[in-house]
């Protein structure tokens, strides 16, 4: 028994968990439709979820047409598809396709505008992308919370800031809401008619990564915790990333100023690793075409390199290689034949180290092996309801729209479109339904006794974030993905197991969510026995037609 007691009791229409920009549109969304709407969020409205994460000097977000007048809603659905290699939900992809130059537009009437050149929005060609069709915003995407804030506080939405979901709220195969724990932590109870997970991914469960520390997977875990299916967990977009003196995308463009790369004895290495008749200079332009890891083409051997070398010994004290531009000379980039728009972003690259003190000619710098984003998540219908009533998602929480790889440019537009659908859905449904008479189980719940524990929790989540690097990130094998569910399985009984505690520890909380997000993935992995797309199996290099469908994985039995 851990002896909390609610504090207070709220009712809403809609209640939406999460504080990025899928969270933002749904809140305006569901506010817009009138519904008495909540959002509850981990950090700071503005600071909360990984769109206003600097992890890069710029954000695509893809409109179909907006730079090339051959491409069309069609060119688009394809590229979409054709990256996905039969992993996306077509009607979902579909969807996005539609209404991605309507929430642009949206954003412009707001006041986000496209980064310019010359006078000209830049549009740039997207990772898997047959054209030019992702608008450049500067800033990745805090100029577009700053817009959806300014929105929510027009339409009053109410917040709850520095609070957090410990458990969703269940009457049967419907959830009513959530147990909350406020900025103050206390338990508020939460009913809700309709409830929205927006909490994005969770690629901090692994030990290199370019996600704020509030994305820990949470919507994941509550959703597979209470029944709700999770689909494409195995796919994720992983790739190379700056890591010292700053954190950053790694973007495709620099590939084709050719940087040397390094081991930590200043060493090229890179070549070893590739097979015969294929030079450093072949990957690197193949990975002009896109940043993520993709076991399709050749590109993929950057990745795997950098991840062989580091196994090797090879890397830095901070499990990186080092990487220099100092021939990024103005004069080499002008002469460049083929520049994948380096030519014109370098000035924007340059401009993002330089605020941050760094020159990215001059100093020493060093890339790693990162974790981005996730392709899967809660598996969603097109009013983004999930197979649990009551239920929806949005952005990197849901899943559908994407598969094995994702279009550069397409996460931003996917949080608007399906921010808007899930709060628009979730409105239409509270204004059909009464609230479900429940209640919440204190002395019985495993959340509440979880964040009681005492644990070292920095230690089992740095064991857990090490062991994902090497066992469930780029080159996966049977026995990897087996040995990371014996120690999923191991910390998880080292959590639950401890004794208790009177003090509160959130960070348990969040190491449980992980956990959860982690095994998900694990399974998904283990069980796609064949290379596709970004999740590639050494055992098993080959796509398979035998797994021309996606995984779908649901909870059975009791939480764990």
């Amino acid at each position: 028994m851990t002896g909390d007691t609610i504090s207070r009791e709220l009712k809403y229409d809609v209640l939406i968990i999460g504080g990025g920009g899928a969270a933002g549109r749904a809140a305006i969304a569901s506010a817009s439709a009138g519904a008495k709407t909540l959002v509850v969020l981990k950090k700071k409205l503005g600071a909360s979820g990984a769109t206003t994460h600097k992890c890069c000097e710029i954000a695509g977000f893809n409109v179909p047409g907006c730079g090339d007048t051959n491409d069309t809603r069609e060119t688009y659905l394809k590229d979409i598809l054709d990256a996905a290699l039969n992993m996306a939900k077509p009607e979902l992809a579909g969807l996005l396709a539609d209404n991605a130059k309507d929430r642009f537009e949206e954003l412009r009437a707001w006041g986000v505008h496209p980064a310019e050149d010359n006078g000209k929005p830049i549009v740039m060609k997207g990772c898997y992308s047959n054209y030019r069709r992702g608008y450049t915003i500067k800033g990745h995407g805090e100029p577009i919370m700053h817009a959806l804030i300014a929105q929510m506080q027009k339409l009053g939405v109410d917040i709850m800031e520095e609070s957090m979901a410990v458990d969703l709220l269940m009457s049967g195969n419907r959830c009513c809401g959530a147990l909350v724990l406020d900025e103050n932590d206390r338990l508020v109870l939460v009913r809700a008619k309709a409830t929205i997970l927006a909490t994005g991914g969770a690629s901090r469960v692994f030990l290199n990564n370019l996600n704020p520390g509030d994305v820990s997977g949470d919507g994941y875990s509550l959703a597979y915790d209470n029944g709700a299916e999770l689909m494409n967990m195995e796919f994720m977009q992983a790739g190379i990333g700056f890591f010292y003196p700053a954190k950053s995308l790694f973007n495709t463009y620099l590939w084709a100023g050719f940087p040397k790369l390094m081991n930590r004895s200043g060493e090229a290495f890179l070549q070893k690793y590739l097979p015969e008749g294929i030079s450093e200079k072949d990957v690197m332009l193949m990975h002009c075409r896109h940043f993520p890891f993709s076991s399709k083409d050749i590109s993929k051997y950057l990745e795997i390199g950098i991840q062989k070398e580091l196994e090797a010994g090879g890397g830095t004290e901070r499990m990186c290689v080092p990487v220099s531009f100092r021939h990024f000379t103005d004069e080499y980039i002008a002469s460049l034949e083929y520049d994948a728009d380096l030519k014109q972003l370098w000035p924007l690259v340059k401009s993002h180290f330089a605020q941050q003190g760094i020159d990215i000619v001059d100093d020493d710098i060093e890339i790693t092996c990162v974790a981005q984003a996730i392709n899967g998540g809660i598996l969603i219908d097109s009013s983004a309801q999930s197979s649990v009533e009551g239920l929806f998602a949005a952005g990197e929480t849901a899943a559908g729209p994407h598969g094995a790889d994702r279009l550069g440019g397409n996460m931003m537009g996917t949080c608007q479109v399906f921010g808007e659908i899930a709060g628009r859905c979730a409105a239409e449904y509270a204004g059909k339904t009464d609230f479900v008479p429940c209640s919440y189980d204190l002395d019985g719940s495993l959340m509440l006794a979880v964040l009681h524990k005492n644990v070292p929790v920095e230690e089992l989540t740095l064991e857990l974030q090490k062991n994902a690097q090497t066992k469930l990130f780029i080159c996966r094998t049977e026995e990897k993905l087996l040995d990371m569910l014996d120690k999923i399985a191991e910390l998880k009984k080292r959590l639950i197991g401890a004794k208790d505690t009177d003090k509160l520890c959130r960070g348990n909380l969040e190491l449980y969510h992980k956990l959860n997000a982690a095994y998900v993935m694990t399974i998904a992995a283990e069980q796609r026995k064949e290379s596709r797309g970004s999740h590639y199996r050494e055992d098993y290099p080959e796509i398979k037609e035998e797994f021309s469908s996606p995984i779908v994985i649901k909870r059975t039995g009791i939480k764990l």
